[in-house]
């Protein structure tokens, strides 16, 4: 089953499992009028199925209900999965986390440019440029808004792949929205598998990160980064955390 295909799928068992709890027991009530009135009919009753109708005004209500209590039951355990998968990070920090999945991603492959604050990435992997989020890592549903707010991002940096992060689910207008635009959305069981045996890397006098030093133009906090063309590209500097407010940057002695 190729992607498009799956995703519909899914999205109509998630569709289904969203219907409202008093829809299945109404069903079930309209379905048994209906038949019983079509069994009682005596327009009907000269018809050689119309003894079917007696049997359907109890048969169509019964799957109604068991149907309903089916995505009832589906949607308490979808939601008791989702609630786990959260408090796999209770007691974590943004810092842990952002570690954790950079850890994850370089595992896999792709290469850190660029670290920003509140969980924004840009990683790269066979020459493609990914833009990463995981602001709503913690949110229990991820909808639409976060998911159109990393495209517009994305168009406005010029690059066409993103991923957005979360540990809970996505709403189903926010997968459509996903897929129709090259975003790759990883949620709960999907980023449960990426940081399945990542821990945090340890650090090497030869690999550490310098503690950051203050921003020559504003004082601010700078971060980590690497540059990606010109005459210095592929070498690690500090950026202004506040850029492009400021542009302040600092050469990362000691690193190659």
């Amino acid at each position: 089953m190729d992607r498009r295909r799956k995703h519909h799928v899914q999205a109509a068992w998630r569709s289904l499992i969203a219907m409202p709890v008093w829809l299945a027991p109404m069903l079930a009530a309209l379905s048994f009028l209906l038949c019983n009135a079509l069994a009682d009919s005596p327009m009907l009753a000269a018809l050689p199925a119309a003894h079917w109708f007696a049997w359907l005004q109890y048969l169509l209500p019964a799957l109604w209900l068991g149907l309903g209590g089916l995505l009832l039951l589906a949607r308490r355990r979808g939601l008791a999965a989702s609630q786990r998968q959260r408090r796999l990070f209770d007691g974590m920090r943004r810092s842990q986390f952002d570690a954790l999945l950079v850890e994850a991603l370089r595992l896999r492959g792709y290469q850190l440019l660029d670290q920003r604050p509140a969980g924004e990435l840009r990683v790269e992997k066979a020459g493609r440029v990914w833009l990463v989020h995981s602001q709503a890592w913690r949110s229990n549903r991820v909808g639409l808004a976060s998911v159109r707010d990393l495209y517009w991002l994305m168009q406005a940096e010029g690059v066409t792949q993103g991923m957005l992060v979360t540990a809970g689910m996505f709403s189903t207008r926010a997968e459509q929205f996903a897929l129709a635009r090259g975003i790759r959305l990883i949620d709960g069981p999907v980023l449960r598998r990426l940081l399945q045996g990542v821990s945090l890397p340890s650090i090497s006098a030869e690999q550490s990160v310098p503690p950051a030093p203050a921003c020559p133009g504003c004082g601010g906090d700078m971060v980590w980064r690497v540059a990606r063309q010109g005459q210095h590209a592929g070498k690690a500097f500090w950026g202004c955390m506040a850029y492009p407010a400021c542009c302040g940057v600092q050469v990362a002695a000691g690193v190659d």
